[in-house]
């Protein structure tokens, strides 16, 4: 059994990732075998590992048709890879800062960006704009087709709002991305619990315990919902594509954070903020979607 692509492409498995890496994970996907901490998908096609290093499961948006999804937040590796390769300077970088958490609220941090919010090549990309991870889609999308690794007609980009709720949801309705109990929401996410509160948090908590205080998880560490997709509900706010129907000039986020309202955290809740914004507990993921 081995990763496949959309028809015509043959890139799925770049020759750095040997195959016998990837056909347990395929195989454990699609025969709703338990791999890790994860729940098998319910409904899943193939994955595919794409040129860095990033997880992405063929799953049915909302609308009927096919896209190749993160399983993951971007990791800060990721994101290195891309401003290595592009030169990129972040908003965050060229505006001297982000919100940082600082004796138990958001403040400015001068000089602040993902290079210093809760460093770590497995953790998410944090204090990036809605500017910045567009401009990580646009330049994974030219990098890869350069490769000759890009499904033909495929673009990364961020999941549009619909598509985010539709993925999260994945196939069921509860509360959060896994459950309905939010005592169990430690099993499924970096969420504000007794962890956060025990290093002074002072919010709200759930009254369960994920084994991080305050800062982001790596991603994957806790178990994903049922297509296969970590951390959507709780570690980082995730950028979505989509402008905010009551105001059009900011973006909307969705998954709620390690540190924010506990509201937040269900899955048909969203917020909107203007797309310069960047914080510790920002971030995204993408989609490899059919260009429009």
């Amino acid at each position: 059994m081995v990763a496949r692509g959309p028809a015509g492409y043959h890139g799925a498995i770049p020759p750095s990732r040997p195959q016998h890496r990837l056909a347990p994970l395929v195989a454990a996907l699609l025969l709703g075998c338990p791999l890790g901490h994860s729940q098998p998908p319910q409904r899943a096609g193939a994955v595919m590992i794409n040129e860095l290093g990033m997880r992405l499961i063929e799953l049915p948006g909302p609308d009927g048709g096919l896209l190749w999804v993160a399983a993951h937040e971007t990791t800060q590796a990721a994101f290195a890879r891309f401003v290595d390769a592009s030169g990129y300077t972040t908003t965050a970088e060229r505006e001297g800062g982000a919100k940082v958490w600082r004796g138990g609220a958001w403040v400015w941090g001068a000089g602040a960006s993902w290079r210093s919010v809760f460093p770590g090549p497995a953790r998410p990309v944090v204090a990036v704009s809605w500017d910045d991870a567009v401009a990580f889609c646009a330049w994974l999308s030219e990098h890869e087709a350069t490769l000759g690794a890009l499904p033909p007609g495929h673009r990364y980009r961020l999941p549009t709002d619909a598509e985010w709720e539709h993925l999260a949801r994945a196939g069921a309705h509860q509360i959060y991305a896994g459950t309905d109990d939010p005592i169990e929401l430690c099993r499924y996410g970096n969420v504000p619990d007794l962890a956060a509160a025990r290093e002074g948090l002072g919010r709200p908590v759930i009254g369960c315990d994920d084994g991080v205080g305050l800062g982001t998880a790596a991603v994957g560490r806790y178990a994903a919902n049922a297509f296969g997709l970590h951390d959507m509900s709780g570690n980082v706010w995730e950028w979505t594509q989509s402008p905010d129907p009551r105001d059009p000039g900011a973006r909307r986020m969705r998954g709620g954070s390690w540190s924010g309202r506990l509201d937040a955290l269900r899955i048909d809740r969203a917020d909107a903020y203007p797309p310069d914004l960047r914080g510790g507990a920002i971030g995204f993921r993408v989609v490899l979607a059919p260009a429009p």
